[in-house]
């Protein structure tokens, strides 16, 4: 039987994911030319729409399990009740630490929705960091564990990986 629960999972997944795919397709698309620079474009837009969506699919099943006092999942357990008038019911969505991860996905993901449209000689780098940070917020979602010491090195790795990158193209030359 297909639950709330796990059509949310499925979303967040679905995020994760296409976040990842986003973020590697606009780093490529930033250090290729013509053709496949276009092609990588096309695969990081697409991708950072299935991530919009599943975002929005995210929230959707969130307010639905909230709004049906689905009790059985500890996120509607511990942050809402039957007593609620429907103003606080809207703001328990945000009130726990992933229902504000999840918020601060959703604007994330509209700031990126917007620059997609508006950026031209900046797209890919920027859509490449915005892709990111929302691929780090969709695990935190997902609830992906990684360790303090491991969580630090992947980071200095990836906020370094476009100058080493460049570094690496320099001397090429």
């Amino acid at each position: 039987m297909i639950t709330g629960g796990k059509i949310g999972e499925l979303f967040a997944t679905l995020a994760f994911s296409a976040a990842l795919v986003s973020a590697i397709a606009f780093f490529f698309a930033e250090y290729r030319e013509g053709k496949e620079k276009n092609g990588w474009q096309k695969i990081g837009t697409v991708s950072f729409l299935l991530h919009a969506s599943g975002i929005l699919g995210m929230i959707g099943t969130l307010f639905y399990l909230i709004a049906t006092h689905q009790y059985q999942y500890h996120y509607v357990w511990a942050h809402s009740s039957n007593d609620l008038p429907v103003y606080f019911m809207i703001s328990c969505f945000w009130e726990g630490q992933e229902g504000s991860f999840l918020l601060w996905e959703f604007w994330h993901s509209v700031l990126g929705l917007i620059l997609l449209t508006v950026l031209k000689d900046w797209k890919n780098p920027v859509m490449m960091v915005i892709a990111s940070v929302q691929m780090i917020l969709a695990s935190m979602v997902l609830g992906v564990y990684v360790s303090g010491q491991i969580a630090g090195i992947l980071f200095c790795l990836a906020t370094a990986a476009p100058a080493l990158w460049l570094l690496f193209e320099k001397i090429k030359e």
